[in-house]
This record gives C-alpha cells, sequence and structure tokens, in this order.
C-alpha cells in the first residue's frame, strides 16, 4: 500500500473516530453540582448519596451498576493523596462490615492510567443478600482535592463498570469557588 493511501486510510479512521465520539457525547449529560462536575450516560439516573469519608457524594445508577462519585473540600497536596484514598478506602470496608456485608478483599491496591492521570484502584469482592458484587475504587487528585469514583456491580459486569468509571474520572472536574 503506498503512502498517499495508508495517509488517506489513517484520515478516514480519525474521522471516523471524531465522529463516534461526537456521538456517544450527544448521548451524555453533565451533572453539575457545588463541588464537582462530570459527564455520564443519558441512560443513568443521577442523585445525590453519602459516604463515611467524602464531603461530597453524588450516585449514578445505569442498569445494575451503581456509581459513587467522592469529593473532598479540603484541598490536599500530591504527597497525600495515596494515604488519603487509602484511609477512605478502609472507612469503606469498615462501613460494609458494620451494615453486615463481608468484604472478601481482592487483588491488591494498582495504579491505572484514565484520560492522562495517574489513580488508584482497589478491587473488593463483596457478598450480601443482594449476592455477589464487586466494589472496584479508583482514587486520585482532580484540581487539588481527592476525588474517588466507586462502582458496585456483579462481576459479569465488570466491563461496564470499568467504563462507567472511566467515563465518570476522565469527564471530572472540580468547580471553582468565586
Amino acid at each position: 500500500m503506498s503512502g498517499r493511501a495508508l495517509l488517506a486510510l489513517a484520515v478516514a479512521f480519525t474521522a471516523l473516530a471524531v465522529a463516534e465520539n461526537a456521538a456517544r457525547a450527544e448521548d451524555d449529560k453533565r451533572y453539575e453540582g457545588a463541588l464537582f462536575s462530570f459527564r455520564h450516560p443519558a441512560a443513568a439516573t443521577v442523585q445525590p448519596g453519602a459516604d463515611p469519608s467524602a464531603d461530597v457524594a453524588v450516585t449514578v445508577t445505569l442498569k445494575e451498576v451503581v456509581a459513587s462519585v467522592l469529593a473532598g473540600q479540603k484541598r490536599v497536596s500530591d504527597g497525600e493523596i495515596e494515604a488519603l484514598a487509602t484511609a477512605w478506602h478502609g472507612a469503606r470496608i469498615k462501613n460494609r462490615a458494620a451494615w453486615g456485608m463481608k468484604a472478601n478483599g481482592g487483588p491488591p491496591r494498582d495504579a491505572v492510567r484514565i484520560a492522562d492521570r495517574r489513580w488508584l484502584r482497589w478491587r473488593d469482592h463483596i457478598g450480601s443478600v443482594l449476592g455477589a458484587q464487586e466494589q472496584t475504587m479508583t482514587c486520585g487528585a482532580v484540581g487539588g482535592h481527592l476525588a474517588c469514583v466507586v462502582v458496585s456491580a456483579p462481576q459479569k459486569e465488570r466491563e461496564q463498570s470499568d467504563a462507567l468509571a472511566a467515563q465518570l474520572l476522565g469527564s471530572l472536574t472540580i468547580v471553582k469557588k468565586h
């Protein structure tokens, strides 16, 4: 294949990707809250939430997948993010145990990249009266604040859970106070 043909093919694929992203963006909505905003699927329901550690929590529900978008109002340094995120994760585990849920843990915490940012991710296996669930908590720094997305769903929905978390985290911004 000639260089000119390869270039034309690359341009066609780029145009297709841009059109696909534009179509997907039209199917999304933007949540605008007091501390943060994010993009979410139009089919999802969004409502105020609660969390044992975070100052602000919003719940996003998309079929069997439930995500909590969390953030702290206090500005923190990059050096404090890992310790604070670990403390928030520990508080969630204690809270689940207090509600009678069984947390079997999961693989060790790992670092992931979403939207050119570094995030810390925990995957926990949760047992409850609703059946076995996987809860994934992904945390990092956004605008100098600790922000996390916690997604709960059946293990078979891991791909959809990870996609929703990536969309929420990739579009998450801190609202500047004037």
